[in-house]
């Protein structure tokens, strides 16, 4: 049974279906042992239910069952995922948005990747300062990860870091924490594919010298750090997502995805390995 108003997301691997509700596991099936003739067109065997409608003796390809017996349901995705990671194991660096560790097993689930080796530490800005602090996180990565995700921004925006320029190597800077945490990524993990994940949306209001609302005390927006991650992360090479452009989140619907203004719940936590999920495909497809 699918929840009302939850993301359908579906994703196969190989020879492996796997269907989400939000971020619940609902359906899995391996295909791979199919009589069928035709190899992409595998036989549901399993009986499942959405909207008070029974969906069975499916017999259709992945794309075509998910888009036409879950119609009733919220824009199903049916893709064919990269079986690169399949095996492989992942690292990010950021802040409390990767630490609460929401999206990860997602991708971890639907790519078939090993194991993740988070960095990330709540409250830690990009910018230099403590020994948590992206900069410093970007330094302790091991084992050569297949995968990289570079997060953070929304203390920096939060607690007001200065930006400086794309020119700086102002590690206390916006701009130059960016760009030796970017260099650094390329030189030292030359083999791995890296993905920067711009500021999310937000909108805190707890005086607790946190930034309250759209505007921080040096009259900056998200979309400042925003444009900062952009400039560096096209300078470097690296391909990245911008979550306040490409995600639906704003003051109306932010209790639907976010816990307390600020950190993501389940559904905002499906929405971003959506998206997050549809770069790693792109740049390993």
């Amino acid at each position: 049974q699918f929840a009302n108003g939850s993301t359908i997301t579906s994703y196969r691997i190989g020879q492996v279906i796997t269907i989400y509700d939000g971020v619940t596991l609902k359906f899995t099936y391996d295909y791979s042992a199919s009589t069928e003739t035709e190899f992409n067109k595998p036989v549901f065997g399993n009986v499942f239910t959405s909207a008070g409608k029974q969906l069975e003796n499916c017999k259709a390809s992945l794309i075509d069952t998910v888009k036409n017996r879950l119609l009733d349901l919220e824009t199903p995705i049916g893709i064919q995922d990269t079986i690169d990671l399949i095996g492989e194991n992942m690292a990010d660096v950021g802040d409390s948005i990767l630490d609460q560790n929401g999206m990860q097993p997602i991708l971890i689930t639907r790519f078939g990747i090993s194991s993740n080796q988070s960095l990330a530490v709540s409250g830690k800005k990009i910018v230099s300062g403590d020994t948590d602090s992206v900069y410093n996180q970007i330094q302790n990565i091991t084992n050569s990860p297949k995968l990289i995700l570079l997060g953070g921004g929304t203390n920096d925006f939060g607690y007001s870091s200065p930006l400086g320029d794309l020119g700086s190597t102002d590690t206390t800077e916006f701009y130059g924490a960016l760009n030796f945490i970017a260099n650094y990524a390329v030189t030292n993990y030359s083999t791995s594919k890296i993905i920067g994940i711009c500021v999310p949306f937000g909108d805190w209001q707890t005086a607790n010298g946190f930034a309250i609302g759209q505007i921080n005390s040096l009259g900056l927006s998200r979309y400042d750090y925003q444009k900062a991650q952009i400039e560096v992360y096209k300078t470097y090479g690296i391909p990245y997502v911008t979550q306040l452009d490409s995600l639906d989140w704003n003051l109306q619907n932010i209790t639907d995805v976010l816990s307390d203004r600020i950190h993501p719940n389940a559904e905002g936590s499906a929405q971003r390995a959506i998206l997050v999920g549809g770069k790693i495909n792109d740049i390993f497809i």
